[in-house]
């Protein structure tokens, strides 16, 4: 994404992590805006959530429903890059540290994905150097 160019993606609440098909580039700046609803489960009722997930229920020590993003390392380094995820929620801010693949996924657990139903539309803008 070119700076103050702004690419809309699609994360569907069923799925693991999507590739946003985006490298970003260590110390740029990056900003990501989640917008939609979906839902979580459907028993004993359906539950929807937003970006910001719900906090009655965690998954790898985070709200479900809350939108995470990884970044798949350029380098191989023994270790899995996608094992580092932090929190996006409904808006970030960011500077990445290595340059790679952005991934986007909305907080679940794995064997819960489902009985998710919808997607999040996430904008993500590279922003100059302040």
């Amino acid at each position: 994404v070119p700076e103050d160019e702004t690419r809309e993606v699609v994360v569907a609440s069923d799925r693991g992590w999507s590739n946003t098909g985006l490298r970003v580039e260590a110390g740029k700046r990056y900003e990501l805006r989640a917008v939609g609803r979906f839902s979580i489960a459907d028993e004993p009722r359906v539950w929807y959530s937003e970006a910001g997930g719900l906090s009655f229920r965690y998954a790898q020590g985070k709200p479900i429903g809350r939108l995470v993003a990884s970044i798949r390392d350029d380098r191989p380094t023994g270790r899995s890059s996608m094992l580092d995820v932090f929190d996006v929620g409904l808006s970030k801010r960011f500077v990445p540290e290595r340059g790679g693949t952005l991934y986007l996924r909305i907080n679940d657990d794995w064997g819960q994905l489902a009985d998710n139903r919808g997607a999040l539309r996430v904008s993500i803008e590279r922003k100059e150097k302040e």
